[in-house]
């Protein structure tokens, strides 16, 4: 019995501990997202530079563009839309799985296992669609996260989604570019790091919005606040 207590009383000590350097861990890569502008950096690929690629075949012949990419509440890539054109025939859409898919990072491009009888048209409707993903979970549309609401989870308005950052290879979301942040000055923009323990993607017919944790949120508020 007297060990049970002990216990609970260092349950109780340690988690505000626990909190506090979660909170700090959030409030530091927030205030190192944002010394510089995030979308000049090299260590970056916005959605931008994204939907400007290319889209090869496994002979690295130019066969189409980006149409969209899904990605899973971690922000992990797990689908490549591309919108393929073949002279002589009408522009079709082919869905490859993030296994298949290689990116070529020298020539900003994506690489796919192209098979002809594969491509078929899909509906507008039918690429907003959420569709459940492998093992569970949903998966997100990036063109339905740009302009997406950011809300506390209690409800306050924070902003909106401006750019989404990928890594350098394009595989995962790192970071959301925020705009219209209550308390910053006309036309600031913040980057938020994505940590899907404190950034949390809805979907509702294809529309997307982020609930943030109060932790982080206080930080956004905080950091908005700071650079008036």
């Amino acid at each position: 019995m007297f060990n049970r207590f002990l216990i609970l009383v260092f349950i109780l000590i340690a988690s505000p501990a626990f909190a506090q350097s979660e909170a700090e861990q959030f409030t530091n890569q927030l205030h190192g997202l944002n010394q510089t502008k995030i979308t000049f950096s090299t260590r970056f690929k916005s959605d931008q530079d994204i939907f400007s690629m290319r889209v090869l075949d496994v002979n690295r012949q130019l066969v189409g563009s980006v149409e969209d990419i899904k990605i899973d509440e971690s922000g992990a890539l797990v689908k490549l839309i591309s919108e393929i054109n073949r002279v002589g025939r009408k522009t079709n859409i082919v869905q490859s799985e993030s296994y298949e898919v290689t990116f070529h990072e020298d020539i900003s491009s994506f690489e796919i296992p192209l098979v002809y009888d594969a491509a078929q048209d899909v509906s507008p409707e039918a690429l907003a669609a959420i569709t459940p993903a492998a093992g569970g979970g949903s998966i997100f549309s990036l063109r339905a996260m740009i302009g997406a609401e950011v809300h506390s989870r209690s409800g306050r308005w924070l902003g909106v989604v401006k750019n989404v950052m990928f890594d350098e290879q394009a595989q995962a979301v790192k970071a959301l570019v925020i705009e219209d942040v209550p308390g910053a000055r006309r036309y600031t923009e913040i980057a938020l790091p994505f940590d899907p323990a404190q950034i949390k993607m809805t979907s509702d017919y294809g529309r997307v919005e982020f609930r943030i944790e109060p932790i982080a949120a206080k930080a956004i508020i905080d950091l908005a606040k700071k650079n008036r």
